[in-house]
């Protein structure tokens, strides 16, 4: 799979397209990119080669949808669980947090551990939160002592992100927002699961604020 800085001007306006509409077609890409139907056509079909989005239905009625998630409903048929999957989903996943963000709004984690020992990781993290910041957004993470130095290290540049540190079990490579709570896998393959549910927000909500306020600051 080709890295965004391969992607021509045009498949990555395209892309940008799925962040305001979860079904792009042909039409609405010549549309709003301003660029003719068989264009918009080559343009989609490069990126489902990608692997970056699917084609779903026939003819002029056919529409494209990413790529990147599976997702199971509660029997309200309310989403409940979102998996993202790759590391181009992965990010995408951040970008999105990031632009649903606003200032006074928190984001909270469990730091991860071992994983900090992939400084691609730590130079993606880091980047992240100092938007984060900029942003006004009540920034906190709760990090196991022995990744203290690492930890400490990667974000020196960014003193507005609220650290403390704990021996307590506590989860790893785990975010707190609002209405959600993410787990994230990192690896060759990063995966990030979403659980949208405002009763179990709340109560790892709860939990992180007893951690830290048992956890050190320095």
């Amino acid at each position: 799979m080709n890295n965004n800085h391969e992607l021509s001007i045009n498949q990555r306006k395209t892309l940008a397209l799925f962040n305001e509409d979860e079904h792009v077609s042909v039409g609405l890409v010549s549309d709003k990119l301003e660029i003719p139907r068989p264009t918009a056509k080559q343009i989609l079909l490069r990126l489902t080669e990608l692997g970056l989005i699917s084609r779903q239905g026939l003819g002029r009625g056919s529409f494209y949808a990413l790529k990147n998630e599976d997702e199971i409903y509660d029997t309200g048929g309310n989403k409940l669980i979102t998996v993202y999957k790759g590391q181009n989903s992965f990010q995408d996943m951040f970008l999105s947090i990031n632009n649903d963000l606003e200032k006074g709004d928190f984001y909270w984690s469990f730091a991860f551990k071992t994983e900090y020992n992939d400084p691609a990781l730590g130079s993606f993290l880091l980047n992240f939160h100092k938007e984060l910041t900029e942003k006004g957004i009540d920034d906190r993470s709760i990090v196991n002592m022995k990744v203290k130095d690492v930890v400490r290290d990667t974000y020196k540049s960014v003193p507005q992100l609220k650290i403390r540190f704990t021996d307590q079990d506590v989860p790893v490579g785990m975010i707190i927002l609002k209405d959600r709570v993410i787990n994230l896998v990192w690896g060759k393959k990063p995966m990030a699961i979403v659980i949208k549910s405002p009763i179990i927000c709340r109560q790892y909500t709860d939990f992180f604020l007893s951690v830290w306020d048992k956890s050190k600051e320095k």
